[in-house]
């Protein structure tokens, strides 16, 4: 009975695992119970998983919230940046920005650097690029040896991957950001 038992449990393993060598140990009804339980097992793991992601992004934002309220007071920083991008087809090309990260309204926004002083750009300029909400903040990755800036944004797909020209912009732009990292730590 023992080794039944054994036999029907290793046969259990193997076909939770994956494994094709489950038929020929099982009966028919047996195998469609343990089919069930597997399945089911796999559904509550995932639903697990969800809930467990959908609580750390609550949390997430929760502490992003506070790091926000923090810093409201800090002094805005402006500088240019490069922008890395890839495009439809494959290839990789840099677009320089005029970078603004103001925390007084929670926002980093990209406008496009005016080519000359004409009438044209001035209007181009006068809407930006792209506006990044801080709330939604998600991950800074800060690369010493590249002299770049990755920012994650829970509302974006894409991480945005930004360079400076020269180490003292690089500072303090990484001194500034540094200061909202705090939301991406897991202690409280």
């Amino acid at each position: 009975k023992q080794q039944a038992q054994w036999l029907k449990q290793t046969a259990y393993n193997i076909f939770v695992s994956g494994g094709s060598h489950w038929a020929c140990c099982l009966t028919s009804k047996s195998r469609k119970r343990w089919q069930h339980m597997a399945n089911h097992r796999r559904a509550v793991e995932k639903m697990n998983a969800r809930a467990r992601a959908e609580e750390e992004k609550l949390n997430r934002r929760r502490r992003s919230t506070v790091v926000m309220t923090e810093n409201v007071a800090l002094p805005p920083v402006e500088g240019f940046l490069t922008r890395f991008r890839r495009s439809i087809f494959g290839g990789e090309y840099e677009q320089p920005h005029r970078v603004v990260l103001d925390p007084a309204a929670g926002t980093l926004t990209l406008w496009d650097p005016p080519a000359d002083d004409s009438t044209q750009a001035k209007a181009a300029a006068a809407e930006p690029r792209k506006v990044y909400r801080l709330s939604f903040l998600d991950m800074v990755n800060i690369s010493d040896k590249f002299l770049q800036i990755s920012l994650g944004f829970a509302d974006h797909k894409k991480v945005l991957s930004l360079t400076a020209r020269t180490k003292a912009d690089f500072n303090s732009w990484a001194m500034a950001l540094s200061h909202y990292s705090k939301s991406m730590s897991t202690e409280e």
